[in-house]
């Protein structure tokens, strides 16, 4: 019997990157489905519960794939199966996280057992769901706010998709808790413009623009521990005022296709493709030209580029809140996401020194082996 593709179930599943479906497509193709899809038998119909991508990239290819059967008893329960199965996935984002537990509560607190149970009064209700949420945020390991919250966003991220709104809804996944309250008090379409709205300041904020510079601690922290900065290779002339680097690379003078050497500082662009080429300069040139490099980049830990980096790092600091950057006028302004600082060289004991201040520093052998 053909597998079928229900939309409801097909549209709780979490859309991959294009990189992380151009890596699936890889892997498929070379070694094979290893994994068996999940199936449903109801109704005379064989309804595909996980492994969606995979079946798509097999069928387009020829690939074969096995089947594992599983009983559900209503199509609620798939659909919960379908979202804690997604949470309980080792790479799933923080971001992506929101979404799937507020999902969980949304479809728990609205089942029949709790707002059809025979409450009739305000009271009786507010006090099962607070018990629901209760439940789920146990269940799910974190506490019942966390939980409140997660669910109005998840409630917009669905009626999003539903619309067919699937770049609003991606972008409800950056929108402050603010912005999801005041979201749900505007019209639906409102709701979604103040959504991309949101995503672009997010995107100018965060994409390594010029305009945004480290602050000067910061650089003098990787001075103390390179001694000096022989190149940056993502500045400006406003930039490199407080870098200081002997020679710098800016956005007309692109540093990708030149040589690096000597002790680099790096805070590259960090949209798509810049963040990755550049981590991928950066790599290539260690242990050739470059003798010692320290880079401050988003914890993007779910990342290939940041796993490529942190791969090969020496030590890394995750400092405490988020990096205060400065614009032009010298006025801090904080990113919507976390920092890393990542260091490359055999001077880790002073790396943990000078950037500890900072935040918590992990290096590959006990700071008391190293030479400085």
């Amino acid at each position: 019997m053909e597998i079928s593709i229900d939309s409801q179930f097909e549209r709780q599943l979490l859309p991959l990157a294009e990189a992380e479906q151009a890596m699936l497509a890889q892997s498929l193709i070379s070694e094979g489905c290893r994994e068996p899809l999940i199936v449903w038998k109801n109704a005379g119909k064989q309804t595909l519960v996980d492994g969606h991508n995979r079946f798509g990239i097999c069928k387009k290819h020829g690939i074969s794939y096995d089947v594992a059967f599983k009983e559900f008893s209503s199509r609620e329960e798939v659909s919960d199966w379908i979202d804690r199965n997604q949470v309980g996935r080792r790479n799933v984002s923080p971001s992506d996280f929101k979404i799937l537990s507020g999902r969980i509560y949304n479809r728990a607190k609205n089942s029949d057992g709790v707002r059809g149970g025979g409450l009739k009064k305000l009271g009786q209700v507010d006090r099962a769901f607070s018990t629901v949420r209760e439940q789920v945020a146990s269940d799910l390991g974190v506490s019942d706010g966390t939980i409140k919250r997660n669910a109005k966003r998840a409630d917009l991220y669905d009626r999003l998709v539903a619309a067919g709104e699937n770049e609003a809804a991606q972008a409800t996944k950056e929108l402050s808790d603010d912005g999801i309250s005041k979201a749900h008090k505007v019209p639906f379409t409102e709701a979604a413009k103040l959504a991309l709205q949101t995503k672009q300041a997010h995107v100018a904020q965060n994409s390594g623009q010029n305009e945004w510079y480290t602050p000067a601690e910061i650089i003098q922290a990787a001075r103390n521990v390179m001694g000096t900065i022989d190149l940056d290779p993502a500045s400006c002339e406003q930039a490199n005022k407080t870098v200081g680097a002997a020679c710098i690379y800016t956005a007309q003078d692109t540093g990708l296709d030149k040589e690096w050497a000597g002790r680099v500082w790096m805070n590259p662009p960090y949209a798509q493709p810049l963040v990755s080429q550049f981590a991928e300069k950066l790599c290539d040139s260690l242990n050739e030209k470059v003798v010692e490099a320290i880079v401050l980049v988003n914890n993007a830990t779910e990342t290939k580029w940041f796993a490529t980096m942190a791969a090969k790092a020496s030590a890394v600091c995750f400092p405490n809140g988020r990096v205060k950057f400065l614009d032009q006028n010298g006025n801090p302004g904080a990113p919507l996401q976390g920092q890393a600082v990542l260091y490359f060289g055999p001077f880790v004991r002073a790396f943990g020194k000078e950037f500890q201040r900072f935040g918590v520093c992990w290096n590959r052998q006990n700071f008391s082996r190293e030479a400085k």
